[in-house]
């Protein structure tokens, strides 16, 4: 009944997910999921494409929120230019949804980023739109004094079109505060630019037309100059026909000499007809190649529309899979330990980073009763494989390691890990000696005694425990057993062994996955125990804080640029 109750609510959580997902489009989700894995700017980016989303679809309200998003991120990354853009966008929503003093607000920041950027425009901008709010307001004078900044700027640029607006501007606040005489003269200031802005297109538009007229007449000037030597070349031809008149009755008498000419024509025919074929020929070809190339193009062009068609299709699929995924990311953060619930006897601080967007990496913890004594059980597992098959296999372990000490009421760590490994066969269904799926466990059961003092009881499966006592002030390292969990058939709990260790207030154990020792930087060579040991020894006598931050610059420094290579996982617990 249990089981039934929590799929039950399983998929109760899921439809919840799904409809808050709905709600927002695509560029949203994919900004959330970046947000949540720290990538900022990728983040921002898609906010600012899901609030220009919301905005054409008239959703103000919901682009607005987008835009604020997008503008934090850029705010804090001190990206002025983006800034700028936000701000104006932003005042121009909220004025629009009637909210005049949020618009107002939003303006003075862009004012504020444009004077910071030095750039004229902008400014002259912010104050335009800062007198138009300040009108809505009813905030008349402000409005006048935000249109003549505007105006000074218009006439060092001697821009003619903005001081027109300026003084549209002017007259009109003019006029709302009851300066009649006022509003009266910036009225006449606006007139008199409007007219020269007309009367200046005018002037372009007859440059214009006289330019045509110029090219008219020097092309009737050309036409006459082409007829005069057209002329000319008749009066040539006629002149030339009359002397070959001549020479043609001169050679009639000549018949020897017609004979050749004739010989002669008739050759030249047969050249000009074997020409013709030749030409005929090339054309045919010329056609055919055509009609080949049109076709190969009409093919080209279906097979790329079928390119693009399963492009498309890959897409959505690939956009689904993604958000598929990420649910599947919350999911499993949702069976991950809440470390307030224990913050009475132990601090407890973890670094979990997957090396895709779920991990087969988990920690785990547990506090049972047994015999009226409060056990505290730890575990940081590493599955086989990452991301979604490694999540399967989390899964399955997190709910192994919960019904072995929950329900079965097992406390010893090496008969966990004997009933853990007999557990996941059974659940993998695996015949063979060996197999590849299976998964290393750091495993510690913890016991407060008196005076400040604490049993560790640890058992590994391919897996250490390092161990910071506070007064001798450097690790121990506790090695687990070469066996791995799901590998081998064991027929008793004694395969594993168990290590007891009494431990005082303030001493530190870690237990951590091997994705981090085995993290490779560009020159092939890895993290390794050995460093994390010394980064220990070297904080761990301030405060537990201190190490995890320090762990973390360091692993980020020595990877440098070089990818993630498997999940990393890496559990501390300082004894209070």
């Amino acid at each position: 009944m249990n089981l039934i109750l929590k799929k039950i609510y399983g998929i109760s959580i899921l439809m919840l997910i799904y409809c808050f997902q709905s709600l927002k489009n695509d560029f949203e989700i994919l900004a959330d999921g970046y947000r949540q894995q720290g990538k900022e700017m990728q983040a921002a980016e898609y906010y600012n494409k899901a609030g220009y989303a919301y905005w054409n679809k008239g959703d103000k309200e919901r682009a607005a929120q987008a835009f604020e998003k997008a503008y934090e991120i850029f705010e804090h990354a001190k990206n002025n230019s983006s800034c700028l853009i936000l701000s104006n966008n932003l005042g121009l929503i909220y004025t629009e949804i009637g909210n005049y003093h949020r618009a107002e607000n939003v303006f003075q920041k862009s004012l504020q980023i444009a004077r910071q950027l030095k750039n004229k425009t902008e400014i002259f901008n912010a104050h335009i739109n800062l007198a138009n709010v300040s009108i809505d307001l009813g905030n008349y004078e402000v409005a006048i004094q935000h249109a003549n900044e505007a105006l000074n700027i218009a006439k060092e640029q001697n821009n003619l079109k903005n001081i027109a607006k300026c003084y549209s501007l002017l007259a009109e606040s003019n006029e709302k505060l009851g300066n009649t005489k006022g509003a009266l003269q910036y009225f006449e200031l606006y007139s008199a630019a409007d007219k020269k802005i007309k009367q200046h297109e005018m002037e372009m538009l007859q440059n214009l037309t006289s330019e045509e007229i110029n090219k008219a007449h020097i092309a009737r000037q050309v036409a006459e100059i082409e007829l005069k030597i057209k002329k000319g070349e008749l009066k040539l031809t006629q002149d030339s026909l009359q002397v070959t008149e001549k020479i043609a009755l001169q050679r009639k008498m000549e018949i020897s000499q017609k004979t050749a000419q004739l010989e002669q024509k008739e050759l030249q025919l047969r050249y000009e007809r074997n020409i013709r074929r030749l030409v005929s020929i090339s054309l045919l070809f010329v056609l055919i190649f055509l009609v080949i190339l049109s076709i190969m193009l009409i093919r080209i062009k279906k097979q790329k529309e079928e390119i693009l068609r399963q492009r498309n299709e890959l897409n959505i699929k690939n956009k689904n899979i993604t958000d598929s995924i990420f649910y599947g990311q919350r999911i499993q953060n949702a069976m991950l330990p809440d470390f307030s619930t224990f913050q009475d006897d132990f601090e407890a601080s973890v670094i979990y980073y997957p090396k895709d967007i779920v991990s087969g990496d988990f920690y785990w913890y547990l506090k049972v009763q047994y015999h009226y004594l409060n056990y505290h059980f730890f575990a940081v597992v590493d599955c086989t494989g990452h991301g979604v098959p490694g999540a399967f296999m989390s899964m399955i372990g997190n709910r192994l390691l919960n019904e072995i000490v929950g329900v079965r009421n097992k406390i010893d760590p090496s008969e966990i890990l004997y009933h853990l490994n007999q557990l996941l066969i059974n659940e993998l269904h695996q015949t063979g000696t060996h197999t590849i799926d299976g998964m290393d466990i750091a495993l510690l059961r913890l016991l407060k005694l008196e005076n400040q003092q604490y049993e560790m009881v640890f058992a590994g499966a391919k897996r250490p425990l390092i161990v910071y006592q506070h007064k001798d002030r450097e690790c121990r390292v506790i090695e687990g057993n070469l066996i791995a969990i799901g590998n081998l058939r064991h027929k008793s709990y004694k395969s594993y062994s168990e290590h007891h260790l009494i431990l005082q207030s303030n001493d530190v154990i870690i237990a951590f996955s091997d994705g981090i020792t085995d993290q490779p930087n560009s020159q092939r060579s890895k993290f390794g125990t050995s460093r994390l040991i010394n980064i220990a020894n070297e904080t761990l006598g301030s405060s537990l804080e201190k190490f995890m931050v320090h762990i973390q610059n360091s692993i980020e420094s020595f990877r440098e640029n070089e990818p993630q290579r498997d999940d990393i996982t890496l559990l501390g617990i300082r004894l209070k």
